[in-house]
């Protein structure tokens, strides 16, 4: 059954109180009640979470497990936020390879607007509905050089695919990815080219997915 939320805000005071009754040891109250001003309980308590005591039942309680130390909590806290920043700045440098590399194959292969052609795709790929996704993308851009380009030349939404791919979702870069040709016999290997410049197999779409899904979990957190 559904009940009405009723718990107060608490100061930073009785935020400590309440943690301390719990069983949380706090070396310099002071420090904490700063870490809590600048990190918040609520932010902290998924940290805090694993130090909780489980009952016979296995179901977990509000009380703390001895020797909880409220520093320790903030220390692990400090080092999952360097972790994230880290593997985020190296997403980053993998995601602009990419978006370059896809640009620079694309754009000097098939012109400038070659992607709008779905002849360049393989034909089991929906071309369509990437167009259709990659447009509203674009229309949702408050980039200026989107606004600029919008309002000197004609055929927007479609831009030059190096515009294109500075605004476009990762995972719709990838989309795109997997619609291109690799046909050895007929001498189109679009995703080779792509591909070679990480020396990895050209199916190597499925890790820029993971890096798409990875970063938006990472962003979640």
């Amino acid at each position: 059954m559904l009940v009405t939320y009723v718990k107060p805000p608490l100061t930073f005071a009785q935020q400590i109180a309440r943690l301390e009754k719990k069983g949380m040891f706090f070396e310099d109250k002071n420090l904490a009640e700063s870490k809590l001003a600048s990190i918040s309980y609520y932010r902290l308590s998924g940290y805090w979470y694993p130090f909780r005591i489980r009952n016979d039942q296995k179901f977990v309680t509000s009380q703390f497990q001895n020797g909880t130390n409220f520093n320790e909590v903030v220390s692990l806290y400090e080092f999952d936020r360097k972790l994230r920043s880290l593997i985020l700045d190296a997403i980053e440098r993998v995601e602009i390879a990419v978006r370059t590399q896809f640009t620079y194959q694309m754009g000097h292969k098939y012109g400038a607007f070659g992607y709008t052609n779905s002849a360049n795709f393989h034909n089991k790929f929906n071309h369509q509905k990437w167009l259709g996704k990659i447009e509203n993308e674009v229309e949702r851009s408050t980039d200026d050089f989107i606004e600029h380009f919008s309002s000197k030349y004609i055929g927007f939404p479609t831009i030059p695919i190096w515009m294109l791919t500075e605004v476009i979702s990762l995972g719709a870069l990838s989309f795109g990815y997997r619609g291109l040709i690799n046909n050895q016999a007929q001498g189109v290997e679009d995703k080779k080219l792509i591909a070679n410049h990480f020396n990895l197999h050209q199916k190597a779409w499925r890790l820029v997915a993971y890096f798409d899904l990875r970063q938006k979990c990472l962003c979640a957190s």
